[in-house]
């Protein structure tokens, strides 16, 4: 169905025969305690890591084999809501048997009054989660109780609308997720291939180091130590958060003052260098837009400045595949705190053939991943139109 088509549906609602309810009429608290998941008869655990913000369902699970202390059991069916950290919104349904963690608070809908998975729809509304926030307890991570949330009051239609409503969104759920699975395998393909690529580059063509083909009047460094906070109109300072999908994000960028930047004119940005994050998540590769000519780089980044000579995209491209990353990671030192020194990023190794060899490698990898992006596009624009209609349901 044509995503204007669907939000015009759910526009024209008519709600007069919606009744104010509360959550607590329509679902009860399941607590049925597991003394000992390993020797139990389940054998699936949802853990609070196991949980992804904003699902409808839960997808991921462990084995209980290792799991020795207490859980709570739940059923297919049933709504897994994670009450620590509620500012998270994690709260899906589940479809199969299985326990969970002590800091879930299994949910089942009595399907008397409201259609099955009709609930997980509305606890993933914005509505439910300023309650629930509003209404969480504690000083160091703070808890929703069941009590509280039973209390949440919404408007319920008849069950003939719950379920035209429930029916229209749990479809859209399902070809959000045959976007996923197809993203997936694109993306194992894209990854097959690149290694393809790779291989073949590696036999032809010899391998030199990243230095080699850096600026040598703009060499591999790291950025400011101490940036600072709160300047208006500063110079935009750039973090590993800012770039955690391969794009810079243009929001919430850190602004430093001049003065304290002006001491690290090396580590400056311009168009069209490469970011690598050296601490904290390793690997991480980024490209300078436009709007970033000038700007500046913490000390968790290096600043890649390719010579012109070389084609970008093909440096990017291989340094994101798995030969180099693999080269990083082994380079990779600490424990709590992970990173990669300066003197291991210029070493690092990569095939550089000619450069018609680099474009024609280029091309064919950006068609690839151009075609990947209009996946990725397509669902999340189609999740974000999900989102947008529970919120005008509910």
């Amino acid at each position: 169905m044509d995503n204007l088509v669907l939000e015009e549906r759910i526009l024209n609602i008519d709600k007069a025969d919606w009744v104010i309810t509360k959550l607590g009429d329509l679902a009860e608290e399941i607590s049925i305690r597991v003394d000992n998941p390993a020797k139990s008869v389940y054998k699936r655990f949802v853990g609070l890591e196991h949980f992804i913000s904003g699902d409808l369902k839960i997808k991921n699970w462990s084995s209980t084999e290792n799991i020795s202390s207490s859980a709570k059991a739940f059923k297919t069916g049933d709504i897994l809501f994670a009450r620590r950290n509620a500012y998270l919104r994690r709260a899906s349904l589940v479809e199969f048997d299985g326990c969970c963690s002590g800091d879930a608070i299994v949910i089942r809908e009595d399907n008397n009054k409201v259609v099955p998975g009709f609930l997980a729809l509305l606890m993933n509304s914005n509505a439910l989660w300023d309650y629930a926030n509003s209404n969480a307890a504690g000083t160091m991570s703070k808890r929703v109780k069941w009590r509280d949330l039973a209390e949440y009051e919404f408007l319920l239609p008849p069950k003939k609308q719950q379920a035209q409503l429930a029916d229209l969104l749990w479809t859209m759920h399902d070809v959000i997720e045959r976007g996923c699975y197809v993203e997936k395998k694109k993306a194992a393909l894209y990854d097959s291939f690149l290694d393809e690529v790779i291989k073949d580059l590696k036999d032809k063509y010899s391998l030199k180091q990243l230095e080699s083909i850096v600026d040598k009047s703009r060499p591999i460094t790291y950025g400011i130590l101490k940036p600072g906070t709160g300047y208006i109109g500063g110079i935009p300072v750039i973090k590993v958060r800012d770039y955690p999908n391969g794009s810079i994000l243009k929001e919430g960028l850190l602004l430093t003052s001049p003065e304290i930047e002006a001491p690290y004119k090396r580590s400056r940005l311009q168009k069209g260098d490469l970011l690598l994050s050296i601490r904290g998540t390793v690997g991480r590769i980024a490209e300078v837009p436009e709007f970033l000519d000038g700007a500046n780089i913490t000390q968790d980044t290096a600043r890649l400045a390719i010579i012109g000579s070389v084609n970008h995209l093909y440096v990017r491209t291989i340094l994101e595949s798995k030969f180099i990353q693999r080269q990083i990671k082994i380079n990779t030192t600490g424990l709590a705190v992970q990173g990669i020194n300066l003197g291991e990023v210029r070493k690092l190794m990569l095939p550089i053939p000619d450069i018609s060899t680099q474009n024609f490698v280029a091309l064919k990898l950006k068609c690839f991943q151009d075609a990947f992006d209009k996946v990725k596009s397509k669902i999340s624009n189609s999740k974000a139109l999900q989102k947008s209609l529970i919120n005008q349901i509910f």
